[in-house]
């Protein structure tokens, strides 16, 4: 279905796509080519190039997933078929045969743990809604996706056993400069290769993403740097609360007291002072003062002024992420650049 929808969609912007390589086209050549004029005053290539560039990419990085996909199905299958052949069995009896010993070694709640499915699962067709694990229909969903998981796990090793190498790679879209803009940073922050995470503290997306991203950070602290800038529509309490906080050195404490306890403006500065360690009286001044409104208000202005304007946007060496927002997903990429 995700396919399907992937190559409905991608027909249907043909033309826009056909548009878009042009334009790549002018962007590399540094064209400096008239397409329009206003009583004799000249519209550029390069004048369109800058409205719509990250739209460009988007079409582009959505073509590229539909290759994507097609392709590791074809390497599935071909994989499948030449092991079942080695071994003089079906498919069918192969994967029964393989996935009942993967299930002893990682069990219905290991995966439930590792992938922090306490809380519910999701349908793909209704993904705003969460669903409990222990009612039927969460039942059937969670099955669904740890057969699958299950079949990843095995089909990985495939893989690497008959040493299969992928040379199809996405577009790489443009670098954006941070220059001037506030962030919280760690990690290796010397390490050239970086994860940059835009993400704002009410977004729903940011908030069930948020076990991956730290996932990520174990993972690769002494590798990589890690980049955080907050955006969202306004200043709210919960933005002020955790800048504030990294002005006594306590940022990572109230971001990941602020995720766990699912905080929204309601919180009583004393009580979060309180919690997180802070100093009470310091926290209110920063709380109320002006300036710090102002400061971060215009941080997130700078970040809009780069047509950043989703949460969460996610960004490896500066460069927009737009694959599926996965540990295995994020980390290969990331190796990439290690």
């Amino acid at each position: 279905m995700h396919l399907l929808f992937l190559i409905g969609r991608c027909k249907v912007k043909l033309a826009v796509l056909a548009f878009a390589f042009v334009v790549l086209a002018c962007v590399n050549k540094r064209e400096k080519k008239v397409i329009a004029e206003i009583e004799g005053k000249k519209i550029y290539f390069e004048d369109v190039d800058k409205l719509v560039e990250n739209s460009i990419y988007e079409y582009l990085f959505a073509i590229n997933e539909v290759r994507d996909i097609t392709l590791n199905q074809l390497i599935d299958d071909k994989l499948l078929d030449l092991e079942a052949s080695h071994r003089h069995v079906s498919v069918d009896s192969l994967m029964s045969f393989e996935l009942s010993g993967l299930g002893k070694i990682f069990p219905t709640k290991r995966y439930v743990h590792e992938n922090a499915l306490e809380s519910g699962v999701v349908d793909p067709e209704h993904p705003f809604e969460l669903i409990p694990i222990d009612s039927k229909r969460g039942e059937n969903i969670l099955l669904q996706s740890y057969r699958h998981y299950l079949r990843r796990k095995y089909l990985s090793a495939l893989r690497i056993k008959y040493h299969v190498k992928v040379y199809l790679s996405p577009p790489e879209s443009p670098a954006f400069n941070f220059d001037g803009i506030s962030k919280q940073t760690r990690g290796n922050l010397t390490s050239k290769t970086s994860l940059s995470i835009v993400y704002n503290f009410s977004c729903n997306v940011c908030q069930e993403k948020d076990h991956i991203f730290r996932r990520l950070f174990e993972k690769y602290k002494d590798k990589a740097r890690f980049n955080y800038f907050l955006l969202s529509p306004q200043v709210n309490q919960s933005i002020l609360l955790a800048d504030c906080a990294g002005k006594q050195g306590k940022f990572w404490s109230a971001h990941e007291f602020i995720y766990s306890n699912k905080l929204n403006d309601s919180i009583l500065i004393e009580d979060f002072a309180a919690k997180v360690g802070l100093d009470y009286f310091k926290c209110l001044e920063c709380v109320t003062d002006r300036k710090t409104h102002y400061d971060i208000a215009t941080n997130m202005s700078k970040l809009r002024a780069l047509e950043i304007e989703v949460t969460p946007t996610i960004l490896i060496n500066n460069r927009i992420y737009y694959g599926e927002i996965s540990e295995i997903a994020i980390s290969s990429e990331i190796e990439k650049s290690l």
